[in-house]
């Protein structure tokens, strides 16, 4: 492992300690496309320890000229696994997560609450406003990054530190613009963009103060050198000024408990079924660490692992999913739908409601 490391280990400002902190860190790319094939393989080479890949999309070949992360044999499979599978053959001490499928209202708060860091490598402007506002709740540092045809730009937004994405454009009716698709964009575009972004991850993960928090680096290019320019917060921004939060800026997640109340069951519910003894299959999407400490005697199946590991799960049974507390088993009680299981419920409050209601009970 030394020996990886070597060049950017010498260096004085990384060194041994840096190179821990690279190792120990949790990023969470969302979007495997121009900019996150690039962005992830620098993350990777330079040793980021934990890494989550967020895309619902697949491989096609119109991908190919920018999406170098990808090749032939991979049109039509999902962008996340195939990633993960390039990627780990760079580096086997990585730990990857799998998420393959898009980033939403209704899951981005579960989904990027167990991450440091936050890259933006999205192609349409509605994802990133989402990106920005889930990040502002969580007070995580977002490092977004947008490109088409010859130029783009980057800048790294968190709460704490500087103005957010809203203090720039406002609200959801001015988010327009084409994507890479739409616009068209030279390849080796968003390879630039993507690799300045896993830049500023590590830049923030070192502690460095050359971050680019309150500043926007953009380039044409075609033409002039890079710019940067200095970004204030907007005193009128709703965000920042806390007008307005999360679930005000995204109303459809005031209407997530009536979506998801279908697909919940209950501590009691589950009791009832089990002892009407009908065939239900406890997953149970937590860690290893986890499990061993505490669990209900499920299927043990991490929800990094899932993807990969879905043949194992039976598609004749009522699938129970469940973690600590709901997030991660609703995450993944949403992949199993778009996989085609018709029969999968979340455990509501997951084992931390199953030991308060028996300790509930031990007071009876």
């Amino acid at each position: 492992m030394f020996e990886r490391y070597l060049s950017q280990t010498q260096l004085p400002q990384i060194g041994q300690i840096g190179q821990q902190k690279l190792q120990q860190a949790k990023v969470i790319c969302v979007g495997a496309g121009g900019l996150g094939s690039s962005c992830l393989q620098y993350l990777v080479a330079a040793g980021v320890g934990h890494i989550g890949i967020c895309d619902g999309d697949t491989v096609s070949l119109s991908n190919l000229q920018r999406q170098v992360l990808y090749r032939e044999m991979d049109i039509d499979q999902m962008k996340s696994t195939v990633a993960i599978k390039h990627l780990q053959q760079n580096n086997s001490d990585i730990i990857f997560q799998n998420i393959p499928f898009y980033i939403t209202c209704e899951n981005a708060l579960a989904l990027l609450s167990s991450y440091d860091y936050v890259i933006d490598a999205t192609d349409n402007f509605k994802s990133k406003l989402l990106l920005n506002d889930a990040c502002h709740w969580l007070a995580k540092p977002l490092i977004s990054a947008s490109v088409q045809q010859f130029q783009g730009h980057c800048s790294v937004y968190w709460a704490s530190f500087g103005p957010c994405m809203r203090c720039i454009f406002e609200d959801l009716d001015k988010a327009h613009g084409a994507n890479c698709s739409q616009a068209g964009v030279l390849g080796v575009v968003p390879a630039i963009f993507g690799i300045l972004q896993a830049l500023e991850m590590i830049k923030l993960c070192l502690g460095w103060t050359t971050a680019l928090i309150g500043q926007l680096w953009c380039w044409d290019l075609l033409g002039a050198s890079p710019r940067v320019y200095s970004l204030g917060r907007n005193p009128d921004c709703l965000l920042c000024t806390g007008q307005a939060s999360f679930d005000t800026l995204w109303p459809t997640q005031t209407s997530k408990g009536v979506i998801m109340q279908a697909n919940q069951i209950s501590i009691q519910e589950l009791i009832e079924r089990v002892q009407a003894n009908e065939e239900i299959f406890l997953l149970d999407v937590r860690n290893q660490d986890e499990y061993e400490a505490f669990n209900l005697g499920g299927y043990l199946l991490p929800l990094a692992e899932l993807a990969e590991r879905i043949a194992e799960l039976p598609r004749d049974k009522s699938i129970v999913v469940h973690c600590h507390s709901g997030q991660r088993s609703q995450l993944a009680l949403e992949f199993l739908q778009t996989a085609g299981f018709t029969d999968v419920s979340n455990l509501t409050g997951g084992v931390m409601a199953w030991h308060q209601m028996s300790h509930s009970c031990e007071h009876c």
